[in-house]
């Protein structure tokens, strides 16, 4: 579930950053008094897809170390599930974070 929040919060950034820049460079274009502004330009698109395309890069190495980490807490907490002396863990966040009952 933690990655699939991770990638849906990349995409969300990614459309925002795409859209914003989009309306940002469209916007710039009509205000300079460009006659093509008005009827349309390239280049409040090309503005959107530049944006959208760092947000994507620069949210997704943040995605990928977040998910690095999730992944290397789970397998920390497993580790200490299967070897904890009755059931009992080593650290209390770490059960509590995944579910299980701290005795």
């Amino acid at each position: 579930m933690a990655k699939m929040i991770l990638s849906a919060t990349r995409l969300a950034t990614a459309l925002s950053m795409g859209i914003g820049g989009w309306i940002y460079g469209a916007r710039q274009e009509i205000l300079a008094g460009s006659a093509s502004g008005a009827m349309g330009s390239l280049y409040g698109y090309l503005v959107g897809m530049i944006a959208g395309a760092v947000g994507w890069v620069v949210v997704g190495g943040i995605e990928g170390a977040a998910g690095m980490v999730v992944d290397a807490c789970f397998v920390c907490f497993a580790i200490d599930f299967e070897g904890g002396i009755g059931g009992i863990g080593h650290c209390r966040e770490a059960w509590q974070a995944f579910g299980a009952e701290w005795n």
